[in-house]
């Protein structure tokens, strides 16, 4: 996986990336159809998250929501190219801010097609809606019952929406591979044991704040 690696120019006013997996300062690359963790005994075999509306922070207008704006972040497919929108012609030494998870109102209307088809493996049911975040793992020298951590995070009513706002600070030429650090969530869930989360809830929304700080930016 490669990270942001464009050439960027305040006459753009859109750009593409692709975002990298990390542990901590590595990167980390799959194997045999699974990451496994440097240093310990686990294995990721489920990855990936929705993303939207990511921007160039700028004082001028959001940009719009719109299903075309939805991307869908699996670390074990291809991922295709997300756009990054630059609404206000800036330089890139500002920051750079997505939402992880899907919007309230198109989970209102109901199941959607493209890479919010439920086909993906992201949708719940009606009430519940999107799986913002999905993560499954497991400890290869474990045969106990506590051997996996499965996270499918998700929720968008009340105090239950895990629908979280990301900020990137510093995005610049020089500064602009944009990275997801695991090693927070599992180090949280480890030392809080929890093991199976897989609906929405409390526990959800503390583990979704936890993953939307956990994207840095750094240089190629």
């Amino acid at each position: 996986m490669t990270g942001l690696g464009t050439t960027f120019s305040g006459a753009q006013n859109s750009f593409y990336f692709m975002p990298s997996l990390n542990y901590s300062d590595e990167q980390l690359q799959i194997q045999n159809d699974v990451y496994h963790i440097p240093g310990t005994s686990l294995k990721i075999e489920v990855l990936k998250f929705y993303i939207a509306h990511v921007m160039v922070s700028g004082e001028c207008d959001d940009h719009p929501s719109n299903i075309d704006d939805y991307s869908l972040v699996d670390f074990f497919e291809d991922i295709a190219p997300i756009k990054i929108y630059n609404p206000c012609f800036i330089s890139p030494s500002k920051n750079l801010t997505f939402q992880l998870g899907v919007d309230s109102a198109i989970q209102e209307v109901g199941v959607q097609s493209g890479v919010l088809d439920p086909m993906k493996g992201m949708y719940w049911t009606w009430n519940s809606g999107y799986i913002h975040f999905k993560l499954e793992l497991k400890d290869t020298t474990s045969r106990g019952p506590d051997r996996e951590i499965i996270l499918h995070l998700g929720g968008y009513r009340g105090d239950q929406s895990t629908i979280q706002q990301v900020l990137c600070k510093n995005l610049s030429i020089e500064n602009n591979q944009l990275y997801f650090d695991i090693k927070p969530l599992i180090d949280y869930c480890q030392s809080q044991g929890i093991h199976k989360v897989m609906s929405p809830g409390k526990e959800s929304v503390e583990l979704s704040k936890i993953i939307a700080h956990s994207f840095f930016l750094r240089q190629q």
